[in-house]
């Protein structure tokens, strides 16, 4: 499997044994500038766009997806590799800003619905 995402506003989900696309998410309505998998979640899918829209993906599921606003463009969205938790959105590189946030599970089908705990940190 394999994700991508683009200026068209959609993240991706692909089949690559059968060439084909799985899922397709349309939440973002600016460029999608960054996606990242978490690596101990395998089925959760973090994603950030110009217009500072993120959102978190649980891929078996079309139509859910938890989402934040940062103040600016995203240009890099990234799981905590240690905590699979949390995650940070780095945005507009010139504000040298950054946000962390921290997800809960709720049970073992869906990790929805989220809460979500800001942490501002300046660079």
């Amino acid at each position: 499997i394999l994700a991508s995402c683009s200026a068209d506003t959609t993240v991706k989900i692909w089949d690559l044994t059968n060439s084909k696309c799985l899922r397709s998410f349309d939440h973002h309505k600016d460029k999608v500038q960054s996606i990242e998998w978490n690596v101990q979640e395998t089925n959760a899918l973090l994603s950030g766009a110009f217009g500072g829209n993120v959102y978190a993906y649980d891929i078996r599921m079309a139509s859910k997806a938890a989402a934040w606003k940062a103040s600016a463009d995203v240009e890099k969205v990234a799981w905590n590799t240690y905590n699979p938790a949390y995650f940070a959105v780095i945005f507009s590189f010139f504000l040298k800003s950054m946000k962390c946030f921290k997800l809960f599970k709720f049970n073992k089908n869906s990790f929805f619905p989220f809460k979500r705990f800001p942490l501002k940190m300046d660079l």
